[in-house]
């Protein structure tokens, strides 16, 4: 094959197969594509005259022109190759919209929106399938007149206790209405946290795990966050569990939310930023303050160093009164706060704390608060807690001490050697009682003494909401428990008359 056959062959090659790749890069890199072709033409041209113009000649005299001829034929051919290559990697190499490369970013979907045919096709790990699947598609809910996407976790009480409340409560008509719960959490972990969990125990719905997708099509900051969509596959709500009743589940199907305020996350906010001012660098002098709630931001809390300003900050995001009066009264030496070592003389305990039970996300809306303390650099701890202190007096009137005062106990004692307990998963008693103690139930303080506290006990007892039963099963694992009043360091809460 001579030079102008090679090079039919080649052109004919690229022709036939790159000619979608080839038009695409010369539809969308015009000037470069100029520019290369200009500097290749000439090269591929200069080698092409070099080596079909001048004969070989055949004797051995000439060696240099023939190795050099052929030099030529070399160049000519690797050209080609690499214009073979380029075209070849440019069909090869995924947009960066394409989702082939598994790292662009997924466009998030809004109210209004449909969810495209490829989310309805794709497979879904779950864990506590009815019929033992693995995997589920949307596309099997088809036939439902509304979908209900719930994304929860583990660690989020209010996540699990709404979705006890659609398992046992509710009464929607599950031939139309399917709830379909999301967690990012793997497989074995909300397979674990069932077994263990009174209420988890009982759920009967399919649990997708492992989730990254769904996540990135509607982005949120706090849950639990629920995702409504009707039998056309159209986004009609984003909501907090504050709508999931019979009411609003029946107008639902009806397409009717003109009563729901819709759930919108602040997903870009940022708790390094001010809250009470628009620049830090602003700021002249120390301030601090309190601000109402801020919707669909998650609750946080830190220590932010602003050394360039010769300040520092203290915040607290979307938190409540009762945390704030701890905070205020913490690291005093000798007293460990607790929940349940609170002594409340104000007019409503429900200011401080969810006392009734209520929605969480109702009563945040009615409660949260944010606040924010910016000080000198050299400010200590302590000096910020004493700076909550007052301003807790100054604007709310709470006078907060530390007293010896009886309140309700259940102190616990038995043989530290001997435990009932011979199956299921247990934990140390001393780490039950740090669960317990911590929640907001009719379950009085627990004291361990520290020869019990390594015992091993049902870890389910955790879930235990009654002092009886508490006290009941604790007695199956060798545990005896004396309920009673004991005079304990407590904090006291108490607000100024007419406050």
């Amino acid at each position: 094959m001579n030079t102008l056959q090679l090079l039919a062959f080649v052109r004919l090659y690229i022709t036939y197969i790159f000619q979608v790749p080839v038009k695409y890069y010369l539809s969308t890199r015009p000037v470069q594509t100029k520019q290369m072709l200009r500097g290749l033409s000439l090269a591929v041209f200069s080698d092409f005259i070099e080596c079909d113009s001048k004969p070989v000649r055949r004797n051995t005299g000439h060696h240099s022109k023939k190795r050099k001829s052929w030099f030529a034929v070399g160049r000519v051919t690797l050209s080609c190759i690499a214009v073979v290559s380029m075209f070849s990697l440019s069909a090869q190499t995924p947009r960066k919209d394409s989702g082939v490369d598994g790292l662009s970013q997924i466009e998030a979907l809004n109210i209004g929106d449909k969810i495209p045919q490829s989310l309805w096709d794709t497979p879904l790990e779950v864990v506590n399938h009815p019929i033992g699947q693995k995997t589920i598609k949307l596309s099997e809910y088809r036939n439902k007149k509304l979908i209900i996407l719930d994304f929860w976790a583990t660690w989020c009480a209010s996540c699990v206790e709404s979705l006890g409340k659609i398992q046992h409560k509710l009464k929607y008509d599950q031939s139309k209405i399917a709830f379909i719960p999301v967690t990012f959490q793997s497989e074995a972990v909300v397979s674990k946290f069932q077994q263990g969990n009174n209420i988890a125990h009982q759920w009967q719905f399919p649990l997708v795990v492992g989730d990254k997708r769904l996540k990135q099509l509607f982005p949120h900051e706090t849950i639990s966050h629920f995702v409504w969509i009707d039998a056309d596959g159209t986004i009609k709500a984003f909501t907090s569990s504050e709508y999931i009743t019979d009411i609003q589940l029946q107008k639902g199907l009806s397409n009717d939310f003109a009563q729901v305020k819709m759930k919108i996350d602040r997903i870009a906010f940022d708790p390094k930023q001010p809250l009470l001012v628009s620049k830090l660098a602003d700021l002249k002098a120390r301030y601090t303050g309190f601000c109402e709630l801020l919707a669909g931001v998650a609750p946080t809390s830190g220590m932010q160093n602003l050394d360039s300003l010769g300040l520092k900050r203290r915040y607290f995001v979307n938190t409540t009164l009762r945390t704030l009066c701890m905070d205020a009264m913490s690291d005093i030496q000798g007293i460990q706060l607790a929940k349940k070592k609170i002594v409340y003389e104000v007019i409503d305990r429900n200011r401080y704390f969810n006392k009734d039970q209520v929605n969480a996300d109702v009563y945040n809306q009615q409660y949260g608060l944010c606040y924010e303390a910016v000080l000198p650099a050299e400010t200590t701890k302590a000096a910020f807690r004493e700076t909550l202190k007052n301003d807790l007096w100054q604007h709310f009137k709470i006078r907060l001490t530390i007293e010896e005062r009886p309140i309700p106990v259940i102190a616990l004692y038995g043989n530290s050697r001997k435990s009932h307990v011979s199956i299921g998963e247990t934990i140390a008693l001393k780490s039950l009682v740090d669960k317990l103690n911590v929640r907001d139930n009719d379950i009085p303080y627990l004291i361990c003494p520290a020869d019990l506290q390594n015992l091993p006990v049902p870890s389910n007892l955790k879930d235990c909401t009654s002092a009886k039963l508490l006290i009941e099963r604790l007695a199956q694992s060798g545990v005896k428990a004396d309920q009673r009043e004991e005079n304990l360091a407590v904090l006291v809460i108490k607000e100024r008359r007419g406050a």
